[in-house]
């Protein structure tokens, strides 16, 4: 449900700033561990949830598990691995399944009667030739487009008429076979494709064909579209149109059900085991998280009679006026300005969407206003036993997970075991909005910073009287601690002016203390916070980084309640308050910052020097033959003074300057980094012997860099 009309994207700053406040999570014991996998709940049951809907098209849903359907859930026990081809398996078949299917750039040509070309019933066909003696119909340039719906390892593929392959004395065709033909082919990547629409490669071209069987052997490469094009005036049917292959697929997405948690919990740690088929290096296993406040992650609208895509049912009306009477600007206003239950039930839903006619549907959109974008691809530590923290928005009622398997060969895989996540309730707070002042400095200048956090508590909610503020620095001071209430005016406060380096803590005055610092963080008490109330907090250090974060987390310590079941609560940024006369923010106060690109608990300083280091590639001579010797070569480089993850690339290129291939794409902070190629270009064939380019680009919101090694491929 919408809570508004406009919508933006969480920033990955926010993500990087949410996994800043939760590193020291597993130390703190979770309420509830859900898993999923080896003795946990099914993978084939998604969860026993909420069934999760991923989009077909721009209007259309469909409920599963698996977008694209190339999930295995047998290829070991408890274990989801990508599929891996049977080699006498039609994968024409599943393409409706998976999203795909039959069509025709020309309008003349309907999809349903191309559907006949991957049915597998050997009564039908699709015709191209007259039916009557005097018919004239059109045989020469009928265009025929597979769309297989995703990318599989493809070597051999087959077509022909009607009592051939499969005999049917009923319909005896074999003659109208194809006299002249192109086959053509796309592998589904984005680098094949301009503006959404695949670029074909023409595999073979045959003007004078004699076979009524056209049964085609090509070398193993990635295929998800089929154009087969007629070259003849002759009239022709095509009974069916066979693909086969071989291999693991080499992308495949396990889509979780979205769990309902009863109502707001906080998040813990998320961890999952991983094993590998095939060459090491060559498949990898991203993991994402999303979170929400209601049910589904999508928003439904329909176009106005001015074809302005509005939110509200075509039948909604407020004190008597249609909203569709109103000029749209008004009408958003109106529609905004009801309370929550009054808007529900002038929302368009998905039933309402799903009957509008065709032309009144706008496409369905992201809910970005009640769930979070999906996270950034965990790390490796999440691997480990204790997992790593989960950094979407919390508290949240609803959660789920995605799960995307990527391969760069025909013979690896990576496979998920057991994956489990960590949730708490009750929670401390329904929302901790936060926000730091000054958010521009210096870089290495020693600041007095203030950080604001407002807070909304309901009766059922726990309270907090603990915060923790935590970031890549040295704390060197605290001054002050004070609360406000909901309209900024004092209720208790201690100053402190204490150097860390110095005090001894605990460090208690009255209902305050410092109770600890170390390792770039530091945790504060004071006297249970209300509904509304200002927690404030001064403190001196210096940043180091463009982006850097200052979280927080908070939690209640109470000596007569057990804290087995806590989980500390993430702050989340957007306008505590004004914290300095510079502080000017037009949003209301307790607003949240989610979607915001530079968000409020984010420092900015000037950036000079490099942003990429090293750049080494080993062995700089590599020969990718399949013997197991040197079949790969690893690119190892640096990224430096990047506090938050920004697009990286490694990019093969041919001395021309030409792309090969991609050999890592991902959104990258500071760190060392290594990817590895092995010799094959974006359609899975060995490349040719020769001298190529390894490029490594780094897209940042004040600037782009780009490094260059070389590697020589020899046979």
């Amino acid at each position: 449900m919408q809570d508004c009309y406009k919508k933006k994207r969480m920033s990955r700053k926010m993500y990087g700033l949410l996994a800043l406040a939760l590193l020291s999570l597993a130390a703190d014991a979770p309420a509830q561990t859900i898993a999923l996998g080896g003795e946990g709940r099914a993978w084939s049951g998604g969860g026993e949830e909420i069934d999760p809907q991923f989009r077909l098209s721009n209007t259309e849903l469909a409920v599963g598990n698996t977008p694209g359907g190339v999930i295995d859930f047998a290829f070991a026990e408890g274990w989801i691995f990508p599929q891996q081809i049977d080699t006498g398996r039609n994968l024409a078949l599943g393409a409706a399944d998976r999203g795909g299917g039959m069509s025709s750039p020309l309008p003349s040509i309907s999809q349903e009667s191309l559907a006949a070309i991957i049915d597998e019933d050997a009564e039908t066909a699709f015709r191209r030739k007259a039916s009557a003696a005097g018919e004239v119909v059109i045989a020469r340039g009928i265009i025929m487009d597979l769309d297989l719906g995703a990318r599989f390892g493809v070597n051999r593929i087959r077509f022909f008429p009607r009592n051939t392959v499969r005999a049917n004395e009923e319909f005896k065709f074999e003659n109208d076979f194809m006299r002249g033909y192109s086959l053509e082919l796309n592998d589904g990547s984005e680098e094949t494709s301009v503006e959404g629409r695949p670029q074909y490669t023409t595999f073979v071209r045959v003007e004078d064909n004699t076979d009524a069987v056209v049964d085609l052997s090509l070398p193993l490469q990635f295929v998800r579209y089929v154009r087969l094009v007629s070259l003849s005036n002759i009239g022709f049917e095509v009974d069916e149109l066979e693909v086969f292959g071989a291999g693991f697929v080499p992308e495949a997405q396990y889509l979780s059900d979205i769990f309902d948690l009863g109502d707001l919990a906080n998040w813990g740690n998320l961890r999952w085991s991983e094993r590998r088929e095939g060459i090491a290096g060559l498949s990898d296993i991203r993991v994402f998280t999303r979170s929400g406040r209601d049910s589904t992650p999508f928003v439904f609208n329909r176009f106005n009679a001015d074809l302005q895509e509005v939110p509200w049912k075509e039948s909604a009306e407020i004190n008597g006026v249609l909203l569709d009477d109103l000029p749209v600007d008004e009408a958003f206003d109106q529609f905004n300005s009801q309370p929550e239950s009054v808007r529900q039930d002038l929302t368009l839903s998905q039933t309402d969407h799903a009957s509008l006619p065709l032309q009144q549907k706008a496409p369905i959109r992201d809910d970005l206003i009640n769930w979070s974008n999906w996270s950034p691809p965990y790390p490796l530590e999440g691997t480990t036993p204790a997992g790593t923290p989960i950094v979407s928005p919390g508290p949240r009622q609803y959660f789920q997970f995605r799960i995307d398997f990527v391969s760069r060969d025909f013979l690896a895989a990576a496979g998920v075991g057991t994956l489990s996540f960590d949730v708490a309730r009750p929670v401390p707070a329904e929302k901790i909005v936060g926000e730091i002042f000054p958010r521009d400095v210096a870089a290495g200048e020693v600041v007095e910073f203030t950080y604001g956090a407002r807070v909304g508590v309901r009766p059922q909610d726990t309270g907090f009287n603990r915060f923790e503020i935590s970031s890549p620095s040295i704390f060197e001071k605290i001054g002050r601690i004070e609360v406000l209430n909901a309209r900024d005016e004092f209720i208790a406060g201690e100053d402190f002016d204490a150097a860390l380096a110095e005090a001894q803590l605990p460090l208690h005055k009255g209902e305050f203390s410092i109770e600890s610092a170390a390792d770039g963080r530091f945790v504060v008490g004071f006297p249970p916070v209300g509904d509304g109330d200002l927690l404030k907090i001064t403190f001196t250090t210096s940043v180091l980084r463009f982006g850097q974060g200052f979280a927080g987390r908070a939690w209640l310590v109470d000596p007569s309640v057990a804290d087995e079941g806590q989980l500390p609560q993430l702050v989340v940024p957007g306008n505590a308050a004004q914290l300095g006369a510079a502080d000017v923010d037009p949003r209301p106060v307790g607003s949240e910052d989610l979607t915001a690109v530079d968000n409020n608990l984010a420092v900015r300083i000037a950036i000079r020097g490099s942003l990429l280091g090293q750049l080494q590639v080993t062995p700089e001579v590599f020969t990718p033959n399949g013997d197991g010797i040197n079949d790969a070569a690893a690119v190892h480089f640096e990224v430096l003074r990047l506090g938050v993850g920004a697009p990286l690339r490694v990019e093969i290129r041919d001395l021309s300057g030409r792309f090969i291939a991609a050999a890592f794409a991902d959104d990258r902070a500071s760190g060392r980094f290594t990817a590895a190629w092995d010799g094959r270009d974006g359609n899975g064939a060995v490349v040719a012997p020769g001298i190529y380019l390894v490029r490594v680009l780094l897209d940042t919101n004040v600037g782009s860099e780009a490094k260059t090694g070389l590697v020589s491929v020899v046979y």
